[in-house]
C-alpha cells in the first residue's frame, strides 16, 4: 500500500533531480534518510515523514583546464552509506573517490580513494556498504571486483 513520496511536494512538483541512492540515519532522536541527488550533486535529507531537512554538497566545477574538485563536492555522486558514528561516506563514480561528511551539517571530513587498478584504487564505484566493523565495501565495477576497505 502506498504511504506516501518523498522529495515532492502535494503537487507532485520534486525537489530532486536524479536520486540514485539512499541512506537511513537513527542517530539521537532523529531518523533521517538521505537521498544520493545526482542530478543536483547533492545529498538531500528528509525526515520519515518525507519533509525536507537540509542539502549539502555542490557540483564540481569545470574550467579549461578540467574538473577543479573540492571538497564536499562531486562530479557524479552514486552512491552512500552511513558508518557506526553517523558519518555519511559519499562516492563519487566519476573521481573515483568516497568522502567522508558529516551526516549533520554535510562539512567536509576526509576522503578516500583513487583511481587506478591496483587493489584498492577504484574504477567506476558504484555502490557502497558501510560493514558493522567499519569497513567500506565498494563494488568496482570496472576493476570487475568488490574491494572491502578499511579506513584508516
Amino acid at each position: 500500500q502506498w504511504l506516501r513520496n518523498i522529495g515532492s511536494d502535494e503537487d507532485g512538483n520534486s525537489g530532486l533531480k536524479f536520486p540514485v541512492a539512499i541512506a537511513f540515519s537513527y542517530y539521537g532522536n532523529e531518523d533521517r534518510i538521505y537521498v544520493a541527488d545526482q542530478g543536483h550533486a547533492k545529498i538531500q535529507v528528509f525526515d520519515l515523514q518525507g519533509n525536507f531537512q537540509f542539502a549539502f554538497g555542490s557540483k564540481v566545477s569545470q574550467g579549461m583546464l578540467g574538473w577543479k574538485w573540492h571538497e564536499g563536492e562531486f562530479v557524479r555522486l552514486q552512491s552512500i552509506a552511513i558508518d557506526s558514528q553517523g558519518q555519511v561516506h559519499a562516492a563519487d563514480c566519476y573521481m573515483n573517490n568516497i568522502q567522508i561528511l558529516n551526516a549533520q551539517n554535510g562539512d567536509y571530513i576526509s576522503s578516500y580513494g583513487s583511481f587506478g587498478t591496483s587493489l584498492g584504487q577504484l574504477n567506476l564505484p558504484l555502490d557502497i556498504a558501510i560493514t558493522g566493523s567499519g569497513q567500506t565495501v565498494v563494488t568496482n565495477i570496472e576493476n570487475k571486483r568488490v574491494e572491502i576497505i578499511t579506513i584508516p
